[in-house]
């Protein structure tokens, strides 16, 4: 649940429910236009939230915390 945005950047869905899974997966299989978005949505989520960048400013921040502490 912290990485995905549930039905904006992924589905998120109960463990072994497997009739969830398969409405799931049968609604992404016949809406392209929601995977389309789901997929743009999720591509832009990882490269805003995971670049280099953002993950060595997190890094930093967690150290000058530890350090401070």
């Amino acid at each position: 649940p912290e990485t995905m945005d549930d039905g904006t950047t992924g589905l998120l869905l109960p463990p072994g429910d497997v009739p969830a899974w398969t409405a799931a997966i049968l609604r992404l299989t016949t809406d392209a236009q929601r995977r389309t978005r789901m997929g743009e949505a999720a591509r832009a989520f990882v490269l805003e939230q995971f670049d280099a960048a953002s993950i060595a400013a997190r890094f930093t921040t967690l150290l000058e915390g530890l350090r401070d502490a």
